[in-house]
């Protein structure tokens, strides 16, 4: 069984288990009256829409001094000179932050995130070189070394600063893209030399922890996990570049970005500019075929189009559902009462219909809104989605993967607070930014609200749901009120925990209570135990023991006591069975009862999953 059918089963196996509740041990009642689980399908919306991190991506020159409202934006790329950061080696880490808190002032409220490049020679704008360093050589020590320490200065501005995206390496060569055509070196090369490369290549992968750094050319710093910036993007001229990007084959951690050059090389399949490609269905496809080739996450200049313009706005919307993460939910199934104090299940199915990951683990939330929308309750699911993966092998002629993207499942479980009033709650899911923590990158469905969540159904607490009526969704292409903070702060909501299960020939238990670990032993509720094993059960109350059997196997344990017995056999336990403190659930060793049944029992710690096999 493989690991995806693995956490499905998980997840339809705990909120399964949700349905019942416990008379005694080994007694299975449904809760009276009460709602269990509700499962619901999902539409996914037609939109194009901008989400954090992705998507067209125009650029801010050298001497510009805003960022241009572009439809879709809000990643920017940001060419910078050097001297506007340092001009003398003497120049401290404070005046890049001053410098940055100045050019990227209230960015935060529009959630726009900035992609710098650092240039030192920009044709058309100029050079930019520091003092103490020879003008012009791009071969001297004396650069490099500069270079170095300059760059650990833009780590310690910019590595936790969440206003940045990603860094582009930048710095050397013309407009930082690490040659200096037209010019050669004396071996003819234009490329940056193997000794800039590991100098810088270390720099940067001392200074940036957190945020992913990009080059050039894929050629270059192979010995480095680093992403690339095809600045000749989809342009036959420059085809070796993107070839190279697809051998690489780093997309799945490492972000790819570039821009489509219209002012040189062979304009057939692009038009000539942005309003050439977009206008154009053919040429549209061809500059989405290397996208998902490529699995590029946005693209400048392209984003220079004409958006009144209804054909141009035709093809805008085909690249913009496609260039990057676009993640879709399928279904979610939940819990629809929850006692006050109780436990909510909450599991989701979403897969990724764009051309690449999203590359930092933000957190995903569950919230209970109140009838006005604000917030009751949330609450953050152990997952990690930088694994939602879209599909791979692009076919050009059906147009879309051959590898389709995987189903991924998530499942949570939250402890609902007593505080929280009985009363019809709204569930509701999203991915939030860690800076600030509010919801940011959407969900492309149909089910969304104003300022970043996915409704999907009703939940009573203390009481069945009112009603599933979730009332009118908004547009969200439409939505211009997210936004991030500069302050960092921690999360004021909870986190759930992962899902325990079993797994006894792929099939997954379903627990009245959940499992438990004591002292490195899985316990588990004996009756599905045993029945899942074929054996017999009887519960002895007075004695609090269980007597389980089928065919020549016989197996006793009680309650308290290190000691079981198999066919009147006596064997040691590492921890004793035990009846829980409300004197409804018995807990036996998993591993124990597996393996005396001549099962073989692996454990999965990481996802905390026990996955049985018999000898059938």
């Amino acid at each position: 069984m493989n690991k995806r059918s693995l956490i499905l089963l998980l997840c339809l196996a705990v909120l399964l288990a949700f349905i019942w509740s416990v008379g005694g041990p080994g007694n299975y009642e449904r809760v009276s009256g009460a709602v269990g689980t509700i499962t619901i399908q999902l539409p996914e919306s037609q939109e194009a829409f901008n989400n954090p991190i992705m998507g067209f991506r125009p650029s801010r020159n050298v001497n510009d001094t805003s960022f241009q409202r572009r439809e879709y934006a809000d990643i920017y790329k940001h060419y910078i000179k050097y001297t506007d950061l340092e001009v003398h080696a003497t120049d401290s880490v404070q005046k890049i932050k001053d410098w940055s808190n100045k050019a990227w002032a209230g960015i935060e409220k529009k959630n726009i995130k900035v992609v710098p490049r650092v240039v030192i020679d920009q044709p058309g704008a100029g050079e930019f070189w520091p003092s103490g360093v020879p003008n012009g050589d791009w071969l001297s020590d004396a650069l490099k070394e500069r270079l170095v320490a300059f760059i650990g200065k833009l780590g310690q501005a910019w590595d936790n600063d969440p206003r940045v995206a990603f860094v582009e390496l930048g710095l050397y060569g013309k407009w930082g893209e690490h040659h200096i055509h037209p010019d050669e070196f004396d071996d003819r090369t234009q490329r940056i030399p193997l000794s800039f490369q590991t100098a810088l290549g270390d720099a940067y992968t001392s200074a940036f922890k957190n945020k992913k750094v990009l080059v050039r050319y894929p050629e270059t710093f192979t010995d480095y996990d680093f992403g690339y910036y095809w600045d000749s993007f989809a342009l036959p001229n420059d085809a070796f570049s993107g070839n190279g990007v697809i051998s690489r084959n780093t997309w799945s951690t490492q972000i790819n970005s570039g821009e489509v050059a219209y002012n040189w090389g062979n304009q057939s399949n692009l038009g000539g500019s942005p309003n050439g490609t977009l206008s154009n269905a053919s040429n549209t496809n061809y500059v989405i075929d290397w996208i998902m080739n490529t699995h590029t996450s946005s693209l400048g200049w392209i984003s220079d189009y004409t958006a009144r313009n209804a054909a141009v706005q035709a093809g805008a919307t085909a690249i913009q559902k496609v260039l990057g993460y676009r993640f879709v939910l399928n279904q979610a199934t939940f819990t629809g009462y929850v006692s006050p104090g109780g436990t909510m299940k909450v599991a989701f199915q979403v897969t990724n219909k764009g051309s690449s990951p999203f590359y930092y683990n933000w957190p995903v939330e569950a919230s209970l809104l109140k009838s006005d929308g604000t917030v009751a309750w949330q609450g953050l699911f152990q997952n990690d989605i930088r694994k939602w993966l879209p599909g791979t092998d692009w076919n050009k002629t059906t147009r879309a993967y051959n590898q389709d993207p995987a189903v991924n499942f998530v499942c949570g479980m939250f402890t609902i607070p007593k505080s929280v009033p009985n009363g019809t709650y709204t569930l509701a899911l999203s991915i939030l930014d860690p800076a600030g923590y509010k919801p940011s990158l959407r969900f492309a469905n149909t089910n969304y609200y104003t300022g970043g969540r996915t409704p999907i159904g009703k939940v009573g607490i203390g009481q069945n749901p009112a009603d599933q009526d979730l009332g009118s969704f908004a547009s969200l292409k439409s939505d211009s009120t997210l936004s991030y903070s500069l302050q960092s702060s921690t999360y004021n909501g909870s986190v759930g925990s992962r899902i325990s299960s079993v797994i006894v020939d792929d099939t997954a238990l379903s627990f009245e209570a959940n499992p438990i670990i004591l002292n490195g032993n899985v316990m588990v509720p004996f009756r599905p135990i045993f029945e899942s094993l074929a054996m017999n059960v009887n519960w002895d109350n007075s004695t609090k023991s269980v007597n389980a059997y089928k065919d020549d196997l016989t197996i006793k344990m009680t309650d308290g006591s290190l000691k079981a017995l198999v066919n009147n056999n006596e064997f040691k336990l590492n921890q004793s069975p035990f009846v829980t403190e409300s004197k409804s659930m018995f807990y036996v060793n998993l591993r124990f009862i597996g393996e005396a049944t001549g099962a073989t029992v692996i454990w999965d710690n990481l996802n905390k999953v026990a996955t049985i096999t018999t000898k059938k």
